[in-house]
C-alpha cells in the first residue's frame, strides 16, 4: 500500500489586497496546513524569524542589495493587510514552518559579470562568483548580496 500523496494548495492572491488577506486567512484555518510556501526570495528565509519579534509590527519591509553596488536592490514592502504578512503570521501563531520558494536575490540581483575584479569562489579572477544556498552551490555572475530585514524604527 502507498502512502498518500501530499496535497497542494496554490492560492492566488493580489499582493498589498486586503481582500486576498482575508480570503488567505481563511482558507488557512480551513487547511490547516503543515507547512506554508510564501512568494518571497528563497535567500531571505532566514530573516522570516523575525517576524515572531514581539517588536516587529508592520509595515515593515525585506531590503536585498549587491554590496559593491546599493543601486542593485530590491525592496520587498510588506503591511498588516498584506497576505503575505498574514500568511508569516499565521504560520509563526501555530508554529508551522515557512519556506520563501521564489528566485533567489542572489539570481535576480547578480549582474552582468563585467564588474572589474570579479573573483570566483576558487579565488581566480573570472566574470562569475559563487553563491551558496541550501546547501549548493550555484555558479552566479554576480558580486555577494545582502539580505536583511529592516523595520521603519531600524536603519538598514
Amino acid at each position: 500500500m502507498s502512502s498518500p500523496r501530499p496535497v497542494v494548495e496554490v492560492m492566488g492572491i493580489r499582493h498589498h489586497g486586503p481582500g486576498s488577506a482575508r480570503s488567505l486567512v481563511r482558507a488557512l484555518d480551513q487547511l490547516d496546513p503543515t507547512v506554508v510556501l510564501v512568494e518571497l526570495p528563497a535567500d531571505c528565509e532566514s530573516s522570516l524569524h523575525w517576524i515572531t519579534d514581539a517588536q516587529m509590527r508592520p509595515p515593515v519591509a525585506l531590503l536585498g542589495h549587491v554590496l559593491d553596488a546599493p543601486h542593485r536592490a530590491a525592496f520587498m514592502p510588506l503591511a498588516a493587510f498584506s497576505p503575505e504578512w498574514q500568511a508569516l503570521t499565521w504560520a509563526a501563531r501555530r508554529g508551522v514552518p515557512v519556506r520563501a520558494i521564489d528566485l533567489p536575490l542572489c539570481n535576480s540581483l547578480a549582474g552582468d559579470g563585467a564588474e572589474a575584479g570579479a573573483v570566483d569562489g576558487m579565488g581566480g579572477r573570472t566574470a562569475s562568483t559563487r553563491c551558496r544556498f541550501a546547501g549548493m552551490t550555484r555558479s552566479l555572475s554576480q558580486r555577494p548580496v545582502s539580505t536583511s530585514t529592516c523595520t521603519t524604527e531600524a536603519s538598514c
